[in-house]
């Protein structure tokens, strides 16, 4: 069974996925170029990665992204990348309480 942030962010990287997906079958419809057609699995890890409050700097140095489709990419889904980051920060708070109780709980025993 998943805990509540395993919960939370399985949801979210499927709101993710559908995004992308639907993103993909619009852009391949008006015949637009994207990343969301050609490259889905690296759209999907900006926007995790974004809601998860990885800076694009960070995402250029440590994932080897550039900037400019980072740049585009979250332009693309601004109207839900604001959604995403609302639920990557309840994960990471979930994650921190999780934490904070099991340490408080060995500083008892």
């Amino acid at each position: 069974m998943l805990t509540e942030p395993e919960f939370v962010d399985s949801e979210l990287k499927k709101s993710i996925a559908e995004a992308v997906h639907e993103f993909a079958k619009h852009k391949k419809l008006e015949g637009i170029k994207s990343l969301s057609r050609y490259n889905p699995k690296k759209a999907g890890k900006i926007l995790y990665l974004f809601s998860q409050g990885v800076s694009q700097s960070q995402m250029v140095k440590k994932y080897h992204l550039s900037h400019g489709t980072i740049k585009s990419t979250l332009m693309e889904y601004a109207d839900h990348a604001g959604e995403w980051a609302k639920l990557g920060a309840k994960i990471s708070k979930m994650l921190f309480l999780e934490l904070s109780s099991i340490l408080l709980l060995q500083s008892s025993i």
